[in-house]
C-alpha cells in the first residue's frame, strides 16, 4: 500500500523528513553530480537549499510513503508561477525506480497540479549526466529551452505531458 501525501500546507511536518529526503537524493547525487565533499557536508549544504525552500509559498511539496511503517519511496517539489509549473526535483529510493507506482503518483500529482491551477508550460531542469531525466523530460513533450554549465532547461505544453502520462500509465504501459 502506497500513500501520496501533499505537506504544501503542512511544512513545519517536513523538517523532520529531510534527512529520510536527503537518504533518496545522495545516492543519486553521488552518481549523477557529484560535489566532492563528504556525505555530511552535502547534507549541510542541501538542507540549508531546503530549509530556505520552506520559505518559498509557491513550493509544492508531495511525497510516496509505503506500509505502516510509512516508509518514504518519493517526493517531488515544485513550483506553480502563473502560467508555468517548474518541476524542481523528483526523486525515488533506487528500489523503486520504473516500478510503475511511485513516479506516476508523483508526476500524476504534478499533472493534476498543473491542470488544476490552470498552468500551460512545464519547466523542468536535468543534469548533464542524468540521462534518464533527459529520457522522461522528451516524451513528456519538453524540450530543451538552454544549456547551463551543468545542465539544460527544458520546457514544454502541459497538455503533451498530459497525453504521454495518460497513454503511458492509463493504458498500462511497462515503465
Amino acid at each position: 500500500m502506497i500513500i501520496l501525501r501533499d505537506y504544501t500546507n503542512q511544512r513545519e511536518e517536513i523538517v523532520p523528513l529531510l534527512p529520510f529526503m536527503f537518504g533518496i537524493i545522495a545516492p543519486n547525487m553521488r552518481a549523477i553530480a557529484p560535489t566532492g565533499n563528504s556525505v555530511e557536508r552535502d547534507y549541510i549544504i542541501w538542507k540549508k537549499a531546503m530549509e530556505k525552500d520552506l520559505e518559498n509559498p509557491q513550493k509544492h511539496w508531495v511525497m510516496v510513503f509505503a506500509g505502516q511503517e510509512m516508509r518514504l519511496l518519493g517526493y517531488a517539489l515544485y513550483r506553480i508561477a502563473m502560467p508555468v509549473l517548474h518541476m524542481d526535483e523528483i526523486q525515488v529510493v533506487k528500489t523503486h525506480q520504473g516500478d510503475g507506482i511511485v513516479f506516476p503518483a508523483l508526476m500524476g500529482k504534478i499533472l493534476h497540479d498543473a491542470e488544476h491551477f490552470g498552468t500551460c508550460t512545464l519547466r523542468s531542469y536535468a543534469n548533464k549526466r542524468n540521462e534518464k531525466a533527459f529520457g522522461i523530460l522528451r516524451t513528456m513533450g519538453l524540450q530543451i529551452l538552454d544549456e547551463t554549465e551543468t545542465g539544460y532547461r527544458y520546457e514544454g505544453y502541459l497538455d503533451h505531458a498530459l497525453a504521454w502520462f495518460r497513454w503511458k500509465y492509463h493504458n498500462n504501459q511497462e515503465q
